[in-house]
């Protein structure tokens, strides 16, 4: 009894290891170097790459590895360390079915190396300049409010040659809309916020153009469009020179359309 009570346990043990196996979900890794423009590796980087994956720190080769990555994940990759500068200053990386690589270039100033393995370059050193092409995004960048129905220019900086670029809406760092598949890289595409896009204070925009992109570095809000309560129905009738009341709910802000007088958070107005 003992014995079949025994192959039972690892009989289910291993239907378990399998189900499991079957319904993980699969991860990768973000990885790359931290260098300097002469590729001589900076040690002791922190790269951070958001609220979804565990920060690490370079090597003294200027590796980092951060394992964990999930398929279709957003991460903000951004580097940091005392006394140096980076290019690009961040990366948003969109996970696909594989490993990720994002490379930094590093250039020291100030002369404050807080314990960073290579001094900042002398006079006679070559120029700093680019290696890595990259692109930001300038507009939203966080802390903005839009509404549903309003227009917006969202802007980007990009380093690279281009034949167009994709925008994506991204809510709680998940894609939700794609704004636009293709648009000439001039730095700048008006959106009108569709009103099936949803309320919230967690959207961000993201730019891409092949494997180069950027996303907004904080959140920023889409309001609901305000809904006017007076007048309501069509029949309603006013006579010229007299006062009305108008009045609307569910905006901070609103833009009368008839006078362009922009009303803030009253709730009425009266002419």
């Amino acid at each position: 009894m003992r014995k079949r009570s025994i192959r039972w346990s690892l009989c289910v043990a291993a239907c378990l290891l399998i189900v499991g196996g079957a319904f993980a979900e699969d991860s990768y890794s973000i990885l790359g170097t931290v260098t300097t423009n002469t590729g001589k590796p900076v040690a002791g980087v922190t790269i951070d790459f958001g609220d979804n994956l565990a920060s690490v720190l370079t090597d003294t080769a200027g590796y980092y590895e951060a394992a964990g990555a999930i398929e279709g994940g957003v991460y903000l990759v951004e580097p940091a360390a005392a006394g140096w500068t980076f290019s690009p200053t961040r990366r948003a990386v969109v996970m696909g079915s594989g490993d990720e690589m994002v490379n930094f270039v590093a250039e020291a100033v100030g002369g404050q190396l807080a314990g960073m393995l290579f001094a900042p370059p002398t006079a006679a050193a070559a120029p700093t300049r680019k290696l890595n092409l990259w692109l930001e995004v300038v507009y939203p960048d966080g802390g903005e409010t839009w509404r549903q129905g309003g227009s917006y220019n969202i802007r980007w900086t990009y380093d690279g040659p281009s034949e167009s670029m994709q925008i994506k809406l991204y809510k709680n760092m998940l894609s939700v809309e794609t704004i636009t598949s293709g648009t000439p890289d001039d730095g700048s595409f008006w959106w009108k916020v569709p009103p099936t896009v949803a309320a919230g204070d967690d959207y961000r925009i993201a730019v891409t153009e092949g494997s180069y992109g950027d996303l907004s570095l904080d959140d920023f809000t889409i309001e609901a469009a305000p809904v006017v309560t007076y007048p309501s129905d069509a029949g309603v009738c006013w006579r010229r020179g007299q006062g009305y009341q108008i009045k609307w709910q569910g905006s901070s802000y609103c833009t009368n359309f008839a006078t362009g007088w922009a009303l803030r958070n009253v709730g009425n107005w009266r002419r």
